[in-house]
């Protein structure tokens, strides 16, 4: 019990972000104290240029007065120095390599003190005025102090941002897994309830991700349960039907028996759209794929809505436009879409609009009406089986919500999809893609 608890904290995705939050502190802190570490470095080296100074001094004094050539040789040989003196009755150096004190640029205030002038052609200058007399020092120097903190500072803000990258990748390795959640709801939302999301490496995202395919098996089983109910409950009302028209065809002639006659007709109309919507969801097979010329389709479709205010409107649409699918399938959804987008909208209002459009994968039917429109809390709801946005509207007027249902199932069943868009008071765009297959 203790070794799986203790194994539980170990790969638990909160000790993770903690201990990477501490690598990197500490890292940001060992970077941040030789930065300090350097700058200390910095001040003590003024001590020690103070020391260089006096040192400069005794050697003046040794050159004596006036400053010997000959002694100015000798120190240069014990030592990395090379020496030139300036004044008025005399000048000399030990090296031609030392600039006179006219190009080193000093001002009228520099001259009666110590003045440095780092690494000129590679020298370090140290040049000391007493009076009209000028002593000028030389010898080897690493780069200027100024380029140095320049390039410390460019090296440590580099060593920050590889530390902060360093762990940003680590942590968003470690929460990969919240990816593969969002990406899961994603595809749920969806509808492929078949989706299933990757077990992480973490006790917290394994348990959610556990979680999360335990709901989906439930909810797809949930809804295979429905629509099975669904189906076994059409399949058992043929038989009834059956018998029903036999009676109604013993019956005398009326009223009543034209009333029976219309619920038949309805009830087996809602079975056949039942049982058309599960054979689709449920395999493609037997759907018969061919190219239909869409001119050809939209004259046939303004030819049955010519006499139906306020009818139809049909935008130009190129002579070789054509989709692909099942003939009798790809009517029914343009017939339940026309027709619900005519039933809703004012006899003396606009046309309802047909339009073409194609992008690189779809070719896309757009259908515009200036109906009733549909609220948009409603609009999440719409393509259910039975549900009805008019909850108080007839059967006659408003069918049993099943058409959109069929709609979708069928251009899913195409490997395409249908969106709708619409407002109440303004209208409703219905918009039709289907997959272009080239060539």
């Amino acid at each position: 019990m203790t070794n799986s608890r203790f194994q539980q904290i170990i790969h638990s995705v909160f000790t993770k972000i903690l201990l990477t939050l501490l690598a990197a502190g500490i890292s940001i802190n060992l970077i941040v104290a030789v930065f300090f570490i350097h700058a200390a470095r910095e001040t003590w080296r003024e001590v020690w240029q103070y020391n260089i100074d006096q040192y400069l001094g005794y050697i003046i004094k040794d050159l004596g007065t006036p400053p010997s050539l000959d002694r100015a040789k000798e120190i240069v040989k014990q030592s990395a120095l090379q020496i030139r003196y300036e004044s008025p009755d005399m000048t000399w150096t030990t090296s031609n390599e030392i600039p006179p004190s006219g190009k080193l640029r000093l001002k009228n205030d520099q001259k009666n003190r110590f003045i440095r002038i780092p690494f000129t052609k590679g020298k370090h200058i140290i040049t000391l005025s007493q009076g009209s007399r000028i002593y000028i020092f030389s010898f080897q120097s690493h780069p200027p102090l100024e380029i140095r903190k320049i390039v410390f500072i460019i090296v440590l803000i580099f060593l920050l941002t590889i530390v902060v990258l360093a762990a940003y990748l680590v942590i968003r390795h470690i929460l990969r897994p919240v990816k593969f959640l969002s990406e899961g709801v994603r595809q749920v939302g969806d509808g492929h309830l078949d989706h299933r999301v990757p077990s992480g490496h973490t006790t917290e995202f394994n348990h959610l991700a556990e979680a999360f395919n335990t709901m989906t098996l439930r909810v797809q089983s949930m809804l295979y349960t429905k629509d099975q109910l669904l189906l076994d409950v059409s399949h058992e009302l043929r038989s009834p039907l059956t018998r029903m028209k036999v009676a109604l065809g013993l019956m005398p002639d009326g009223q009543t028996k034209e009333n029976i006659a219309d619920d038949i007709r309805e009830m087996e109309i809602m079975i056949s759209e039942i049982l058309e919507a599960a054979r689709l969801r449920n395999t493609t097979e037997g759907l018969r794929i061919e190219a239909i010329s869409v001119r050809s389709l939209f004259q046939e479709i303004s030819a049955i809505y010519a006499n139906k205010p306020p009818g139809i409107s049909i935008d130009d649409i190129p002579d070789n436009a054509s989709i692909h699918g099942d003939p009798m399938l790809v009517k029914i959804v343009f017939n339940n879409i026309i027709n619900n987008a005519v039933k809703y909208s004012p006899p003396d209002g606009e046309p309802v609009r047909i339009l073409w459009k194609e992008d690189s994968q779809y070719a896309i039917v757009q259908i515009h009406d200036r109906g009733i429109g549909i609220p948009e809390t409603e609009l999440p709801y719409i393509f259910e089986p039975f549900y009805r946005v008019d909850k108080s509207r007839s059967r006659h007027t408003g069918g049993y919500g099943l058409g959109l249902s069929l709609c979708k199932t069928i251009m899913e069943s195409h490997q395409g999809r249908i969106e709708v868009q619409s407002a109440p008071e303004t209208g409703t765009i219905v918009s039709l893609f289907f997959p272009l297959f080239h060539d």
